[in-house]
């Protein structure tokens, strides 16, 4: 698909924001390097292109809940999935500033036997904090089940 095309007609209809999502699933011997390569660079090629039609890109780049996985294993594919963005972003010369970074959170799988919920958003934050380049980013948290608001950790 031809996103440059595509964005400039959708934004003859009006959005102001084009939102792309790369899905992730932990399993035995997955997620394999190339597929986490394979989408940081689809959403780092998109993050560049769509804002020739004075669009917003939205990139979410989305490990999924399913699965049996722990919330440390969670953080560590996570982790892997931001760093690997933001070099292919910058691979794009790619301001970061251009984009809207709509993570998933990090939590345990919804099969994991132990259900961490004391605070569900630090280790999200931190996680996000601890693999942004500076400057940081507008971040989105839109899939948050913590009842309790998310105290980001200072930049560096």
């Amino acid at each position: 698909m031809d996103c440059g095309f595509a964005s400039r007609k959708f934004f003859k209809w009006g959005p102001v924001f084009a939102k792309w999502r790369a899905v992730i699933s932990i399993g035995e011997g997955i997620p394999s390097r190339s597929c986490i390569e394979a989408n940081a660079q689809a959403l780092a090629r998109y993050a560049r292109v769509v804002p020739g039609s004075r669009l917003v890109p939205i990139v979410e780049p989305e490990v999924l809940m399913d699965g049996d996985h722990t919330l440390e294993c969670c953080r560590k594919v996570t982790e892997e999935v931001l760093r690997t963005f933001f070099i292919q972003l910058n691979c794009q010369r790619w301001l970061l500033e251009g984009m809207i970074l709509k993570p998933n959170m990090v939590l345990p799988g919804l099969n994991c036997p132990v259900q961490e919920s004391a605070d569900e958003g630090r280790p999200t934050s931190r996680c996000i904090v601890c693999c942004e380049p500076s400057p940081p980013l507008f971040r989105v948290l839109l899939s948050c089940r913590a009842a309790n608001p998310v105290n980001w950790p200072r930049a560096r």
